[in-house]
């Protein structure tokens, strides 16, 4: 075989992989994204917990607890009321096992608090189920007529960013 057919037979593999390469396409940015997913394709909990108050007054309140699978996952569910110091359950389990999504995917549970003097801490109701693949963890707090914890909010003292000509405002400065 002559140089010139083996150079060639050795050529035309090369120049058809480099060929065959096509850009890259560029990723999405994420403001793309967020107009193109659906709340479905949004990775959200497998179960939702709530407490409902149906009735209040300064010793007693009565409470329900909603839990809602958003996944059919079946993993049984530890639903557990955790109540601070003066505070009696009188109706309801402290602790029940709940079974997974085929069984019922909406529960409502009801409980019944009373109490001498307003505690100082919340009620705790939390969900607990793992396996060897997953957990899940969910908490709800009844707060017996306290306002919800506000967290603090950044102040924005920095210079102001501008990007491209738009101003964004000032920046919040980072600290340790």
């Amino acid at each position: 075989m002559n140089a010139r057919i083996r150079s060639l037979l050795l050529a035309l593999p090369l120049v058809a992989c480099a060929a065959s390469r096509s850009a890259p396409s560029p990723a999405p940015t994420p403001a793309a994204v967020a107009q193109s997913a659906t709340p479905e394709e949004h990775l959200r909990a497998p179960v939702r917990l709530t407490w409902e108050t149906l009735q209040r007054d300064d010793h007693h309140a009565v409470l329900r607890a909603h839990i809602a699978w958003t996944s059919p996952i079946e993993l049984p569910l530890t639903l557990t009321v955790t109540l601070p110091a003066g505070v009696r359950l009188t109706r309801g389990s402290p602790t029940l096992t709940l079974q997974g999504f085929a069984q019922r995917p909406t529960q409502t549970v009801d409980h019944e608090l009373a109490w001498d003097r307003t505690p100082d801490t919340d009620a705790t109701l939390s969900l607990d189920g793992a396996s060897e693949a997953m957990g899940v963890h969910a908490t709800a707090m009844f707060r017996f007529g306290r306002p919800e914890p506000v967290a603090p909010q950044p102040t924005p003292a920095g210079p102001a960013v501008v990007v491209g000509g738009r101003n964004f405002g000032s920046a919040v400065p980072a600290t340790p």
